[in-house]
């Protein structure tokens, strides 16, 4: 045996020595490699595949780096296991006898020269340090490969060599102490010490070979030798999933996913906590969608507001297949697959039901403040009271905790200055109120679920805004409205739009009325109630709009009510989007349905509806999907002409009573039948129902 310092296996219950003599050998190109510098590692079946050639034995002096004490191949065998796939390359520096410093040395000098070499497990260690062995980690850091070492088994508060030098290697190193089977520090590992900020556990224990893989029952079968594959099993995996990752980048996702044990945060026995794979392999930070050929730090956000489209727009979305396998990034840019279909949501196209829950949420309702013998306040304001929804939508739920974030306070200015002008100020409320077939409803509740197909569905798509409304009566049967709306809503996803309606209706006889309806909508960063920005935002988009209403007048009590809108949009590319060019896209609405008062008892109301929500029907655009990313980091996408016009028809119907018990009390029922939901084909209908009670004390 030649002279020299001894380095020991850390498994438990073993110890060997080694020598070696000193090689040098080329880099080599490829798939990201670990190197185990060991006792070799033997081929067995289950790493049949993974064992890479350009090894070498510095034991025997020669390329045959065969495990010939088992160690090693147990080492190779769990980081496979982590891994999932892994290319390991085998180097030789312990054997029965131990090993000396200057042969570990070399070792560890032939991995760093290897750029293809990108992890370092040294499950090893002597109670010497040794300065060669120091500064060939310190090579290996520096080569930018992430240096994993055990930390010893001595049960003592901080780690032996060479773990001890992790601290300097400049955010590339890891220390591995062992956890048991309990998930706590192992009795026999070695703490963290001062070494904390680069200290994390794993589990160190061996479950044993593959049936008809040989087995050495003279190696330990715990210790902190077989955590530290574990964790460089661990960086491997990241970096067969994202390559271009540096090495301290690695070290960090996986220092920032750990479990944390122990004391709170960074302590002195697990330092930053348990291995967690399963975090560390899931995105980091928020998720981007690269929109360019090339990853530099940028793309969209993908988050959820961001990926809730407008209604009309939703269908095609669903039915593209590339949308089904896009390629996102997250903050490291580590390349994710998601499902844009399952992850996009689609804005409740439903604007009543937002009126429905509001008009129940104030105590108060309107109080009205004569001003003059021309003008008149009109302030509503929030109760205090909580309204109780049963098995209601989450997205109420999260609507009222938003709510609650700002004053709920509504104004309303108007004016008579004639017999024949009347205006009004509106202050965060519905600017399509008074609009359409169904006109000016209630103050306290909404008649029907789906009331924007009857009024105006393109004065934007926020249930509350500023508005201007003007009517003007050129005649006993001739009526004319102006309204401008503004919306800037930051509840609704950044929501900025500008509209302008024109309506003028005429009273064909006294039970028939009809209306004529000029639109146009000005959306900036939308289209049709989509978030604002976000991978399918647009720059803006110009909607000009042109619509029919009617209202039938059976009874006094009784009336039938028709609306038909159309609307063609021209829409301006975002520059950050996966939609660009679009065509002129064409979208309408209509419905028809009865409306009735004093049915069964006085002032209740009775609605019956059928009509089909506003849905794109001709249109097309470039649609950019990110498929994958190669090694150098461009991104390969792949962009279609694909039809914006919905597969499916949603054919709403609908039925509504409200009445009141005393003068207290206030009852309300909506059923609401959704055919082919959200212009969806083939998908099951929705059937909805709703009941309202409101008391006041």
């Amino acid at each position: 045996m030649l002279g020299g310092k001894s380095i020991r296996i850390l498994a438990k219950s073993t110890w060997v020595t080694l020598w070696a003599l000193c090689l040098s050998v080329g880099s080599a190109q490829g798939a990201p490699q670990l190197a185990v510098i060991d006792t070799g590692v033997s081929i067995t079946q289950e790493l049949s595949g993974s064992v890479v050639s350009g090894g070498y034995d510095f034991v025997d002096g020669d390329f045959d780096p065969t495990d010939l004490d088992g160690h090693g191949t147990i080492v190779a065998t769990i980081a496979l296991r982590t891994a999932g796939y892994a290319d390991i390359l085998p180097i030789r520096v312990l054997g029965s006898l131990g090993g000396t410093a200057v042969d570990v040395n070399t070792g560890i000098r032939l991995a760093a020269e290897r750029p293809v070499v990108r992890v370092l497990n040294l499950s090893l260690g002597s109670s010497l340090s040794d300065p060669g062995i120091a500064r060939a980690v310190l090579a290996s850091a520096q080569a930018g490969q992430v240096v994993v070492m055990a930390a010893g088994n001595l049960s003592l508060p901080f780690p032996e060599f060479p773990a001890q030098h992790a601290v300097n290697l400049g955010g590339f190193g890891i220390i591995a102490g062992a956890t048991d089977s309990t998930g706590s520090i192992a009795s026999y590992s070695n703490r963290a010490g001062d070494s904390k900020d680069v200290f994390m556990v794993a589990n160190g224990t061996f479950e044993g070979f593959a049936p008809n893989d040989p087995s050495d029952s003279t190696i330990g079968s715990q210790g902190t030798s077989f955590a530290a594959p574990r964790i460089s099993g661990a960086a491997l995996a990241i970096l067969n999933a994202a390559p271009h990752l540096r090495g301290d980048q690695v070290v960090e996702i996986l220092f920032s996913t750990a479990t944390d044990l122990g004391a709170a945060g960074v302590d002195s026995v697990y330092g930053q906590g348990a291995l967690n794979l399963t975090a560390a392999l899931a995105p980091v930070g928020g998720l981007a969608a690269p929109t360019t050929s090339k990853t530099d730090g940028g793309g969209v956000p993908v988050v959820a507001s961001a990926l809730l489209v407008g209604a009309a727009a939703y269908a095609f979305l669903q039915r593209n297949p590339k949308a089904k396998s896009a390629l996102v990034l997250d903050q490291y840019e580590r390349p994710y697959v998601v499902d844009l279909g399952k992850v996009t949501t689609a804005r409740n196209d439903k604007p009543g039901l937002n009126a429905l829950m509001n008009s129940f949420r104030y105590e108060n309702a309107w109080m009205d403040i004569p001003m003059g013998n021309k003008y008149t306040l009109s302030i509503r304001a929030a109760s205090e009271k909580d309204l109780r929804v049963l098995n209601a939508f989450d997205y109420f739920e999260n609507r009222a905790k938003q709510e609650e974030k700002r004053p709920d306070v509504a104004m309303s200015i108007s004016a008579k200055p004639s017999e024949n002008l009347q205006y009004r100020l509106d202050l965060n409320q519905d600017p399509r109120k008074g609009y359409g077939a169904l006109g000016i409803q209630s103050k306290t509740y909404t008649q029907f679920l789906s009331e924007r197909t009857f009024t105006a569905p393109y004065m934007g798509f926020a249930s509350r805004g500023n508005s201007m409304h003007m009517n003007y009566n050129l005649g006993s049967r001739t009526r004319l409205k102006l309204g401008l709306a503004n919306i800037n809503d930051g509840l609704d996803n950044g929501l900025q739009s500008s509209a302008m309606m024109l309506e003028g209706s005429f009273q064909l006889s006294d039970t028939a009325t009809v209306a004529l309806q000029l639109g146009q909508l000005s959306e900036q960063g939308s289209l049709f109630g989509g978030s604002s920005g976000g991978i399918f935002g647009v720059d803006n988009t110009n909607t000009s709009a042109v619509g029919i209403n009617g209202r039938y007048q059976i009874t006094d009590n009784v009336a039938i009510i028709g609306s038909y809108t159309q609307g063609y949009t021209k829409v301006t590319d975002a520059k950050n989007s996966l939609l660009h060019n679009f065509s002129s896209v064409q979208s309408q609405a209509y419905g028809m349905g009865l409306v009735a008062s004093n049915v069964w008892r006085q002032d209740d109301r009775f609605g019956l509806a059928i009509s089909r929500p506003l849905r794109i029907t001709g249109g097309k655009v470039d649609f950019t999907v990110p498929q994958s990313r190669d090694i150098t980091g461009n991104i390969l996408s792949e962009t279609d002409r694909v039809s914006l016009r919905s597969d499916g028809n949603e054919l709403d119907l609908e039925a509504s009573y409200n009445w009141t018990v005393g003068k207290k009390t206030h009852l309300a029922t909506y059923f609401l039948y959704q055919n082919e939901p959200l212009n969806l084909k083939d998908s099951s209908a929705n059937r909805t129902l709703y009941g309202v009670v409101r008391r006041n004390f």
